[in-house]
């Protein structure tokens, strides 16, 4: 176990990819849950935050993180907590179809409910859990689950209902060769046929399930199936059977290195002394009844502590000691009391729990229903829009084509000397391409925007920022300045649309030209991490000013001074760079200052999974 936690810790420490961190931290936590909660809470929390990052979300990790989060929360007995972030796991592993996540979940929102005593709702979780495992076949977690259902019909008290699923499980085990659930549910079976009389069978099935947890080792195992068979023994009237096995129990806990003052030492050692009352042993049950009313008091197991004084009184009645009698039959119901007050006083706080979890689970299935409403409002809204723009753009290039033919057809009635004419037509031509080239990037824009403009696959990243530094070479030449290109990339590929992220950087580097003067220089960095390549362009011209900076990326945005607007543009360049980054999952900023040069970054995922 050190080990194998030293494993995990190496591989935590070693994680370089954010995803292999968000694992390796859920993997540890759920290591270490058991032995130390905080520390899991901890580490389970890291990696929520890690998962949950804005710019670089992991549901699938999301989901683990938040399950653990709930186990400790629950080992820490904050159930509110725990049902809030066991039902949002839930959600997460249903939108990513994962069926082994899901069935965790319902199994772990299965034994919450049951903790709260709101069995109805514990049981529709564990039969969800049972139906899933039949989906995908899983008998190990079929079996688990009809016993965890036939758990919780026993703590209603209905034991008879109980068996099908105990039957139903052992089957299962039988047939996948899950031995140690196989024992568990033989163990289950033990208890709740005891409990409705039927020793026999009950000693039948403890007697296998100690052979199987001896088979396996199982020490622990061992001893609380030994408890269990002793109780069957002691209900059926065989104390010194029942004694020799309670007492083989504990001494098996003790070689388990489980702690005597531990609840199920406690509980075979009241069964001890309430044995040796029953076989009128009264000098031992004296003894036995008193170490376990002290290990009970210091442990504060209350329900124990009021039947030892239960049967501390009838023992000294018993004696004909009334005053001791009398003494314990006092404590008894004080205690018997207290408990009552605490549990009626526990419920209603469990309640309050489910009440508020149920409204917050209502609330957000409200709120899904609003975001589902919302998401076919805005397909509608972009369907109008596709349509618009389509529209629109068709019946402005109809006319534009028209007038471009007008002037073709008017220069040829101007003569050669009327150069104030032949301007003129010039202007206007020049105006009707940039009417047109605005028309095209409106449409390119609202193709990008609604998600529809991308073609991926997989491309050599290096040959295409060379071949684009190439491009720009003779105009960065007319301005005399020195355009670099410096790549840490090798022969990285990376899943993009080629065509859109080569457009996105001739912006960039167009712009960076225009924006430098002459003698500048321009570099193309490009470098990437486990999971993402970044590229940067850099520039030592005229720089921004940093009260334009954060609206740099909206459409038709233009710096309005002097040096920006005697160089012409539509404002759309920037969006069109931020739409086609964002399409593939990545993001474009930029950083500057005036007077000294601009970088303008964008970080892509390497694959698509991660822009998911």
């Amino acid at each position: 176990m050190a080990d194998h936690i030293q494993t995990l810790e190496a591989r935590v420490a070693q994680a370089t990819a954010r995803e292999d961190h968000v694992d390796a931290l859920n993997a540890l936590a759920r290591e270490i849950r058991r032995t130390d909660v905080r520390r899991a809470l901890s580490m389970a929390q890291q990696a929520n935050t890690l998962a949950c990052a804005p710019s670089h979300s992991y549901p699938r990790g999301q989901a683990d993180s938040l399950l653990t989060l709930s186990t400790c929360n629950r080992l820490l007995g904050q159930n509110e907590q725990a049902l809030a972030q066991a039902l949002e796991a839930l959600a997460v592993y249903q939108q990513l179809n994962d069926l082994t996540g899901q069935q965790a979940t319902l199994s772990h929102l299965g034994a919450l409910y049951c903790n709260l005593g709101e069995y109805p709702t514990a049981l529709d979780f564990q039969l969800q859990f049972l139906s899933l495992a039949e989906q995908s076949g899983d008998l190990r977690n079929q079996s688990t689950a009809a016993l965890q259902i036939g758990f919780t019909y026993s703590e209603m008290g209905r034991y008879a209902e109980t068996f099908p699923y105990y039957d139903r499980g052992l089957t299962l085990c039988q047939a996948c060769g899950d031995i140690q659930t196989e024992a568990r549910i033989l163990n289950s079976y033990c208890v709740d046929s005891t409990n409705i009389g039927e020793y026999s069978k009950a000693l039948a099935h403890g007697r296998r399930s100690l052979q199987i947890f001896e088979t396996i080792g199982d020490v622990y195992g061992q001893g609380v199936a030994l408890g269990s068979i002793g109780e069957a023994q002691a209900a059926a009237g065989q104390y010194a059977e029942a004694l020799e096995s309670l007492l083989q129990a504990l001494g098996v806990l003790r070689a388990a290195g489980n702690d005597l003052n531990s609840y199920e030492a406690i509980c075979i050692s009241y069964q001890i002394g309430l044995a040796n009352l029953r076989r009128g042993d009264l000098d031992q049950a004296l003894l036995h009844l008193q170490q376990t009313l002290a290990s009970a008091s210091a442990a504060q197991i209350k329900i124990v502590e009021y039947q030892c004084h239960e049967r501390l009184a009838e023992l000294f009645e018993r004696r004909g000691d009334l005053r001791q009698a009398l003494e314990h039959y006092r404590l008894f119901h004080a205690k018997r009391e207290q408990v009552f007050n605490e549990t009626s006083d526990q419920k209603l706080k469990n309640l309050e729990v489910l009440h508020r979890t149920q409204q917050a689970f209502a609330e957000a299935e409200r709120q899904k229903q609003l975001r589902e409403d919302d998401r076919h409002y805005f397909e509608q809204l972009a369907k109008l829009q596709r349509e618009f723009f389509s529209t629109a753009t068709h019946d402005l290039k109809n006319p534009l084509s028209g007038l471009s033919l007008g002037i073709d057809l008017l220069e040829l009635h101007i003569t050669p000397t009327d150069k104030d004419a032949f301007e003129i037509l010039a202007g206007m031509r020049g105006g009707i391409e940039r009417m047109i080239h605005l028309i095209a990037d409106i449409l390119d824009l609202a193709k990008l925007e609604t998600g529809r403009a991308l073609v991926i696959e997989p491309i050599m990243i290096a040959p295409l920022l060379r071949m684009l530094v190439q491009d720009h070479r003779l105009a960065a030449d007319q301005k005399q300045l020195t355009l670099d290109l410096q790549v840490e990339l090798g022969d990285l590929a990376i899943e993009c649309d080629a065509a859109q992220l080569r457009r996105a950087l001739d912006n960039l580097i167009s712009n960076a030209i225009k924006y430098t003067p002459i003698g500048g220089r321009v570099t193309l960095i490009a470098r990437y991490t486990p999971a993402d390549m970044i590229i940067k362009v850099i520039d030592t011209g005229i720089g921004i000013p940093t009260h334009d900076l954060p609206h740099l990326f909206e459409r038709f945005y233009r710096i309005h001074d002097a040096d920006h607007l005697e160089i012409e543009g539509t404002g759309l360049g920037l969006a069109i760079v931020k739409a086609i980054v964002e399409q593939h999952g990545g993001q474009v900023w930029a950083e500057s200052q005036l007077g000294a040069g601009s970088i303008f970054s964008l970080r892509m995922p390497l694959s698509r999974a991660h822009a998911r």
